[in-house]
């Protein structure tokens, strides 16, 4: 069947490159490392699962889209929150500085010495008096002190600065800090490692100030030193358009702004060009001018790379969750946990979504039926969920709220291991606009970060791993929402179609992940005192369905493996794919096809055992 070229362009609508190379990899593409999103369209367009039922890829690349917006959306809130606290942190200390410099404002403006000035960083620029040009080697020690700012009507309290760092004096000795002058800037180099505060000021002829800082370890102070940007909404149109402005990556000062800049700071370092001859003449004081560098998103980027261990941010969408679990999460006489989704909306907004499944279904089949190894697979994952109780027949009466999930498999038949991985789509839109994940709230994970368990891990004598079997599906879901995690499903192209409901918590929907590792924890904390050695383990090296932990003694590593598997056994869990690098703790199973028998993976990272 022969496709016009527009409607498969508009597939692509919105794909991002990493888009394009998540759906080539899952359609069992080989991709280079350097490819364009050209190439990588065209590989997708090439791929016969894309030639015989565009339908499937179209509905991957739409749940990928969807599944990288998810996550932005979470490090968007992440980022937010992470401002907010910041925010916070500065208006505090700003309320500190008013108060400190109510306290220490005693004296009236007047004659000022220049150890005066020097303790009073934030009012370094005052009048000229007419009087003749003093020799450059006299320092000035009076003048009226009437700050540029105040030009502008931006208030500001007498602050007292404090700059911490090598090359620098306590508070108490700031007073042996001496401003340097000179006729004119020369060209001069940033070195590595040093960071630059730069003042202009006009007092009847050229003067250079500079404070030189070394090994900086407080930035917070040379922040406010930079003028406000609240200092534009204050200025008259005809001043503000000498104010400097920055192009490409190098900022400087018009001729114009030469001939009357009063203040003129920088943190970006010692400049590589001469300044302009600044104030040749004694000239009023018209405006101030900054110039620098963002020094806080800076320095939040550089410790946010640097910075190997975050702590996670507590959301206010982590505690609704929290309440909502400890609210409705039950056991059965098995032990089985049974667990509720935590909805933001009622799921009466839901529109009607049936239809979608029914076409996704008939899309799906047109691929089964073309591929009898895939139908074989897809019928046993199917007929494995039934025989489980993980899904049951239901009766469609038509009546209620209810959601219908479409699904589809990803398959790799070169896999030695899992060839099938079935996904259940809850973001697909209802005839409303909503989907089931869209009225969800989302907890995200609750375990400890992957770089703290690894460390541990690495500590012990004896370790081991081994891994929950079917996580997800031995927790129930609350009967009251099964109706919402309905599929279709039929034996056959021309069979009846047969309505499911998933009884437990399914992957694909946004709490899932929140759920599975919250029952986790709450198992820990209901069995502690029954397997003291088991609990602490699954509270804190325990990722995702992964655990990897271990002990100094084999004796304690064997009685931790015991606890374990009875621990998870209360709750209708069985612990599998047990390996470790002493023989008393592995079994036969293996997970992945190594050359050498002594090497397994464990959360990705390649265990040599010895």
């Amino acid at each position: 069947m022969v496709r016009s070229a527009e409607p498969e362009n508009k597939i692509f609508k919105n794909c991002r490159k990493e888009d394009l190379r998540i759906v080539a990899l899952e359609l069992g593409e080989t991709v280079a490392e350097k490819v364009t999103i050209v190439e990588l369209t065209e590989i997708i367009k090439e791929n016969k699962y894309f030639k015989e039922d565009v339908e499937f890829v179209k509905e991957l690349i739409q749940y990928t889209i969807e599944d990288r917006k998810r996550v932005e959306e979470d490090l968007k809130k992440e980022a937010e929150n992470r401002l907010r606290e910041k925010e916070l942190e500065l208006e505090l200390a700003r309320l500190n500085v008013r108060v400190n410099a109510d306290n220490e404002r005693t004296a009236t403006r007047g004659l000022l010495a220049t150890d005066h000035v020097i303790l009073n960083h934030g009012q370094v620029t005052w009048t000229t008096p007419e009087l003749a040009p003093p020799l450059l080697t006299t320092t000035p020690h009076q003048r009226e002190d009437v700050s540029a700012l105040d030009r502008f009507n931006v208030h500001r309290c007498p602050t007292r600065w404090v700059f911490s760092g090598t090359g620098l004096e306590p508070v108490t000795k700031q007073a042996t800090v001496r401003y340097q002058y000179h006729s004119a800037t020369a060209a001069t180099t940033r070195h590595p490692n040093e960071t630059y505060i730069q003042y202009t000021s006009r007092l009847i002829t050229n003067w250079q100030y500079y404070l030189k800082l070394r090994k900086v370890s407080d930035f917070d102070n040379l922040n406010d030193l930079i003028v406000s940007d609240k200092i534009f909404s204050s200025l008259k149109k005809e001043v503000a358009s000498h104010i400097s402005i920055r192009a490409g990556n190098d900022w400087f000062s018009p001729l114009e702004l030469a001939k009357e800049i009063d203040l003129y700071n920088t943190s970006r370092g010692k400049s590589l060009k001469p300044l302009p001859n600044v104030l040749t003449r004694n000239n009023p004081v018209k405006n101030a001018s900054r110039a620098a560098d963002n020094l806080e998103l800076t320095i939040k980027k550089f410790w946010k790379i640097e910075n190997v261990e975050i702590d996670s941010v507590k959301t206010s969408e982590l505690d609704i969750c929290e309440d909502h679990f400890k609210n409705t999460h039950s056991r059965n006489d098995q032990g089985r946990y049974m667990v509720a989704m935590p909805l933001k909306e009622d799921p009466s907004c839901l529109g009607e979504s049936r239809q979608t499944g029914i076409q996704r279904l008939n899309s799906l089949w047109k691929r089964l039926g073309g591929d009898k190894e895939y139908l074989s697979l897809y019928e046993k994952f199917l007929q494995e969920y039934e025989d489980f109780g993980h899904m049951r027949e239901i009766k469609e009466d038509g009546f209620g709220v209810s959601f219908y999930m479409p699904h589809h498999g990803v398959y790799h038949p070169e896999k030695s291991t899992t060839k099938l991985i079935t996904v259940f789509n809850a973001s697909s839109p209802s005839t409303s606009g909503k989907s089931l994940n869209s009225i969800q709230f989302n907890g995200g994970l609750v375990q400890e970060d992957l770089f703290s368990i690894m460390v541990r891990f690495r500590k012990h004598k004896y370790a081991f791993t081994t891994d929950i079997e079917k996580m997800f599906r031995m927790i129930n879901i609350h009967p009251e929402q099964t109706c919402l995690q309905r599929i279709l499903w039929k034996k056959g192209i021309g069979e009846p179609i047969k309505t499911y409901e998933l009884t437990t918590v399914t992957y694909g929907t946004v709490s899932a992940l929140y759920l599975a590792t919250r029952t986790l924890k709450q198992l820990a904390m209901d069995e502690a005192n029954n397997f003291p050695s088991a609990a602490p383990v699954v509270m804190s090296d325990c990722y995702m369905d992964d655990i990897l932990s271990g002990s100094d003694s084999i004796e304690e590593v064997i009685e931790l493996q015991h606890q374990l598997i009875e621990m998870f056994k209360t709750a209708g869990m069985h612990l599998h794919k047990w390996c470790g690098n002493l023989p008393e703790i592995t079994s036969n199973q293996q997970e992945y096809a190594f050359l050498e028998s002594d090497v397994t993976k464990a959360l990705g990272i390649i265990w040599l055992i010895d």
